[in-house]
């Protein structure tokens, strides 16, 4: 079941918005519900890996106490609720990621293709297609890429690879390449050279620096070929004095003295909303680019730093595998300069990767009582918050307004309105 809720992750918009989190929370409570009620038992390890997702997940409920809006801040704990959920669901499943791993090289392939052919169908391009780049499922060129490249690496790091496995590769790379992320175009040289240099196979190591070659040839042709008109241009098409590279580390050194004036964070969607008094630039930007500034941001320096410690020991331990670190790795080294883990499936695909099954594995059989209560609450108020949201989502703010009163982002759009009509 879990990499069924996976693939619906990425699959809606990669679970950016809270009322497609809200969705997901909802599905997998009614689903631990009933697999608790069905086995009678409920499986955990204690571990860095779900104390940080603890901490982390919850600090959002307890942030929203002192947050800059209460009624956001709440939100901002449901949207990273199923973050939990998901990493309980695989305690209960012990196949379930290495299940994802494998369908994960074929249905990414899959995105590849529908997005190429959705680029080009006029409803749909404004989705697909952001500036002549492909934008994905996830409606935003930069995080699909880091999501081909994860694919990527997993399909390289196989002992064994099947024909339709090169055949996945191809697709992802042209996929990769038509994202027009030069960040990640760099990782990918960076993370692909660091695979072919740790293989001890001389054929492997070839065979890898001749796809590598093809494709930085490829990127050259077409630049020269196509002019700027390409997304592909974008990738050798690198300068420091770029608005996008400077306008972040304007993000960043704006965003320090609130991080250290507010050490317990200002709630979610706190910083966008006391942006404009702190901000020494023109810009306005909902998350500031970084998903570990954010952090500090939202819930401050204690569920960092046990977030920190979580990936840490997912380093030093030397029973974790070599690609999960080097994935890992990319993963970190794109979300300091992007906003990943706001989409939720992006967030699950950072926990497969934490050290998640060290520790003992803690059995509960006796009465789960608590638990069904607790799965029952959890579904019941996603499913609430989520109707009010989606209906957000539809331009339905009036009624949107009378399930769901505290989200500021709902009343802001009823106020504009009501400005248009009276002008």
């Amino acid at each position: 079941f879990m990499p069924i809720v996976f693939v619906l992750s990425l699959c809606l918009i990669g679970g950016f918005h809270e009322y497609i989190s809200c969705l997901v929370g909802s599905v997998l409570a009614v689903w631990l519900f009933l697999k608790v009620k069905k086995e009678k038992k409920f499986r955990f390890r204690m571990n860095h890996t779900s104390i940080g997702m603890v901490v982390l997940v919850f600090s959002y409920l307890v942030a929203s106490l002192w947050a800059i809006d209460i009624g956001m801040a709440f939100l901002g704990f449901l949207k990273f609720l199923p973050v939990f959920l998901f990493l309980t669901g695989l305690f209960q499943e012990k196949d379930a990621a290495k299940n994802i791993e494998n369908i994960l090289p074929c249905m990414t392939s899959i995105m590849v293709i529908l997005s190429l052919m959705f680029m080009y169908i006029p409803v749909l391009r404004e989705y697909f297609n952001v500036a002549g780049r492909m934008a994905g499922f996830f409606q935003y060129p930069n995080t699909f890429a880091i999501f081909l490249l994860v694919t990527e690496l997993l399909i390289i790091s196989k002992e064994t690879r099947k024909r339709t496995d090169y055949l996945y590769l191809a697709v992802i790379v042209v996929g990769l390449l038509l994202t027009g992320s030069r960040t990640v175009f760099a990782l990918a040289i960076v993370s692909n050279a660091t695979f072919i240099f740790v293989q001890k196979n001389k054929k492997v190591r070839v065979v890898g620096l001749a796809i590598m070659a093809v494709v930085v040839i490829g990127v050259v042709l077409i630049t020269l070929l196509g002019g700027e008109s390409s997304g592909i241009s974008r990738l050798i098409q690198v300068s420091f004095s770029e608005t996008t590279f400077v306008g972040r580390i304007l993000y960043f050194v704006d965003a320090l003295p609130l991080i250290l004036r507010h050490p317990f964070g200002l709630g979610y969607m706190g910083y966008y909303y006391i942006q404009g008094s702190i901000q020494t630039g023109v810009y306005s930007v909902m998350f500031i680019h970084n998903d570990f500034l954010q952090i500090l941001l939202d819930v401050g320096w204690v569920p960092f730093i046990v977030f920190v410690i979580a990936i840490v020991r997912t380093f030093v331990n030397k029973k974790v595998e070599w690609k999960n670190k080097l994935i890992l790795s990319v993963l970190i080294l794109h979300s300091m300069f992007d906003f990943n883990l706001q989409f939720v499936s992006m967030f699950f695909l950072f926990v497969l990767f934490l050290d998640y099954e060290s520790g003992k594995e803690i059995v509960y059989r006796k009465s789960q009582m608590g638990l069904k209560i607790g799965m029952t609450a959890i579904a019941a108020v996603c499913l609430w918050c989520g109707i009010a949201l989606f209906l957000s989502y539809l331009g339905k703010f009036d009624v949107a307004n009378k399930i769901y009163p505290w989200n500021t982002q709902n009343q802001m759009k009823i106020l504009a309105m009501t400005e248009d009509v009276e002008m």
